[in-house]
């Protein structure tokens, strides 16, 4: 049986290692540190099912990776959800937080082995 596997996106090993725990062993999870390093990963063509993406990261923050996401047209067949961590925050979050529900996203698994991650040529 394939399971599924998840690209966690994050500076903080602490948050890649706790959203591990809470998904449990089901699926297989790749991980990076940065959003750079998150795009190499996908433009290695490493059949992503989803993407779990921090917000605020150094090099290419969360919304700079949706930004090459929909430039190549990937975020058409890869399922992204968003995810932030604040420490010692007065402010309360600019949107309300979501309850996690464990739910298994059988619906990408189809997608996600007929995309290609190939990166546009520019022609000249």
């Amino acid at each position: 049986m394939n399971r599924q596997k998840i690209l966690i996106v994050d500076d903080s090993e602490l948050n890649r290692e706790m959203l591990k725990a809470i998904l449990g062993e089901e699926y297989d999870y790749a991980e990076a540190e940065d959003g750079a390093q998150a795009i190499l990963m996908l433009q290695q063509d490493m059949n992503i099912d989803l993407l779990l993406l921090d917000i605020n990261m150094p090099k290419i923050d969360g919304f700079g990776v949706l930004e090459r996401l929909n430039q190549f047209r990937w975020i058409e067949e890869l399922p992204v959800i968003m995810i932030s961590a604040t420490e010692d925050s007065v402010e309360p979050p600019a949107f309300p937080p979501i309850s996690p529900v464990r739910s298994t996203p059988s619906s990408c698994s189809a997608a996600s082995k007929t995309r290609s991650r190939s990166t546009p040529t520019r022609s000249g």
